[in-house]
């Protein structure tokens, strides 16, 4: 429930419509627990039965992006995938190049590294991302 609260909050501090087809799609996002992309959420919606345009399900991920609800965490086939960031701490992906699987993963090192790589080069990190891509083990098996 806290996609859709924190939405329908920014929705109205920010003095957007509270339109049914993005209430119907914040719906349908909150029982997606993996990275999506907007083509997919699209057809998602039409099989639910949501009337919602393509232009509808991007000016929406266009707004959960703006209210910081959901994040671009990566690109993959020339997509952007998006995941929910209300209860997510921040974590990076391993990507595999051959069946698409996509793991998550945190480090203490390489955050304390980008960290000192700020203050070597007097710069104030806001965010990172980092996609490291290869196989995974189910691909590398002979």
């Amino acid at each position: 429930m806290e996609l859709q609260e924190g939405f329908i909050r920014y929705l109205k501090d920010n003095r957007y419509k509270q339109t049914k087809e993005r209430l119907d799609l914040i719906g349908l996002l909150s029982n997606i627990k993996s990275h999506f992309d907007a083509d997919g959420l699209y057809e998602k919606a039409r099989t639910a039965s949501i009337t919602a345009s393509r232009a509808s399900v991007y000016r929406t991920i266009a707004l959960l992006k703006k209210s910081g609800l959901l994040n671009e965490s990566i690109r993959q086939d020339g997509k952007a995938l998006y995941e929910i960031s209300p209860g997510k701490q921040h974590h990076d992906h391993l990507i595999c190049v051959n069946c698409g699987r996509i793991e998550e993963f945190t480090d203490d090192v390489i955050e304390k590294h980008q960290e000192q790589i700020g203050k070597k080069y007097n710069f104030l990190i806001k965010e990172h991302r980092l996609e490291i891509r290869g196989y995974c083990s189910r691909c590398r098996r002979p």
